[in-house]
């Protein structure tokens, strides 16, 4: 029993975790309308004559707010819709001794404040006030002087009805408290019908420049029905969790996989470069080398009478056996007419033939 009210008490404080998320996600809602209508301001010079320009561009670009105002000096001269909200035009917050409180707080902070719910002047409905204090230049004190507000309304039906309704379909018992400086105990937005105090867990929830109030419990009828309830939901969160899990690790282990063979890839094309560019430079050393062994170039030692040349070695080659085994060259044979004449000049053939030649010239 007792680790079944312990289950349940779990499963309370993270369901109103979840509620809570869900509160402070239209609370920053409210606070980007105030935002936004700062900048507007500000690119504007503070000329309010385009507010309804910039009202409806607002307006329609968040369901959750039901009207935005303007109110320099404090006192409100802007709105947008004005249709249904005229009553408020003309209302001063820091002289509304009923309003004060939370106007003056503002100021003082010089922090955006949540304020809520009260009742509407214009309407008589309940809403949630965003007010963002403005500062603009300097006075002759050289403080920052006080502009005005900037002010997003949001109303408490629109506020957080179907995340409620959500929950208490669960057999889950709500109360939530707002804060109001103007007011002598916090203002209720909502209680559960049969609202029991008892079991109830308790949690705070932050807000621009003040702290709200969530309790949340379970009947002791409904207990069984939302403990197993919560626990197949639990169940079905692990299983759906699981299989995201597992999707992700597949998808991570197939991008390591091809990170891996990338890298094999890139590894073996370098190999084949270098192994390319190496054998490149082997042939261009062999060229160069080859090139070497077969250029004549230096002294060359020669016999002065047989004209054989010296090799490295000390012996003594013919000229022809030393030039081809040294360079590329192919020798033709011939004779000079030195050498022919020393050779053949006492024969009467080579007589003949040389005075014919003589005669052709």
């Amino acid at each position: 029993m007792y680790r079944e009210n312990e289950i349940v008490r779990e499963s309370l404080l993270s369901t109103g975790a979840l509620l809570a998320q869900d509160i402070q996600q239209n609370v920053s809602n409210s606070l980007f309308v105030t935002d936004t209508l700062h900048a507007f301001l500000e690119s504007n010079a503070y000329v309010l004559k385009d507010f309804d320009e910039w009202g409806k561009l607002i307006f329609r670009s968040d369901a959750t707010v039901s009207a935005v105002q303007l109110a320099p000096d404090g006192v409100v001269q802007c709105i947008y819709p004005l249709e249904g909200n005229e009553g408020a035009i003309g209302h001063d917050l820091l002289k509304d001794k009923k309003r004060d409180d939370g106007a003056r707080k503002t100021v003082t902070s010089r922090e955006t404040t949540l304020i809520g719910p009260v009742k509407l002047i214009q309407s008589g409905k309940y809403a949630v006030i965003a007010r963002k204090p403005i500062f603009i230049g300097s006075d002759s004190d050289g403080e920052d002087k006080f502009w005005g507000f900037t002010i997003a309304l949001v109303l408490v039906d629109d506020f957080l009805l179907d995340e409620i309704v959500g929950v208490e379909e669960q057999g889950v018992k709500i109360r939530l408290q707002g804060d109001d400086p103007d007011a002598a105990v916090n203002p209720v937005f909502y209680e559960s019908e049969g609202w029991i105090d008892g079991n109830a867990v308790s949690m705070k929830i932050k807000v621009p420049n003040g702290e709200w109030g969530l309790k949340i419990s379970a009947s002791m009828d409904g207990c069984r029905h939302y403990l197993w309830v919560r626990i197949l939901g639990w169940a079905l969160a692990v299983l759906v969790f699981g299989y995201i899990f597992s999707q992700q690790y597949r998808v991570q282990k197939n991008q390591l996989e091809i990170i891996k063979l990338n890298g094999q890839l890139r590894d073996e094309l370098s190999e084949r470069e270098l192994s390319a560019k190496q054998k490149e430079q082997l042939i261009l050393e062999l060229q160069t080398a080859l090139g070497d062994v077969k250029t004549l170039s230096g002294l060359l030692p020669i016999c002065s009478k047989c004209k054989k040349i010296r090799d490295d070695d000390g012996y003594w080659n013919d000229l022809e056996a030393y030039f081809e085994e040294h360079s590329n060259l192919l020798f033709t044979h011939g004779m000079c007419k030195t050498c022919a004449d020393s050779l053949y000049g006492d024969q009467e053939w080579y007589r003949k033939k040389h005075m014919k030649d003589k005669d052709e010239e």
